[in-house]
């Protein structure tokens, strides 16, 4: 059996976003597991909803949460080069 620190169930969009940006902390030096029922991520919660990224929101914080995550994926490539 192999040693996690911190368990994240579900690998969408939130879990495996989570998994992503504790791993990014510097300070952060435990192990991250995320458990995905789909190994492919082709019918992840995610991939399955018909709302993804959106920016129609009502209010300023939700759009920039949103506007956030279409420039992450745009730029993850950029991100994942500095681990």
């Amino acid at each position: 059996m192999q040693k996690t620190d911190v368990l994240i169930v579900g690998g969408a969009a939130v879990g495996s976003s989570a998994a992503f940006f504790l791993a990014l902390q510097p300070d952060f030096k435990g192990k991250v597991t995320v458990l995905e029922q789909d190994f492919s991520y082709e019918k992840c919660a995610t991939a399955l909803s018909a709302a993804s990224i959106r920016h129609q929101f009502s209010n300023s914080e939700n759009i920039r949460l949103s506007q956030f995550g279409s420039h992450f994926l745009k730029h993850i490539a950029d991100c994942t080069d500095k681990r």
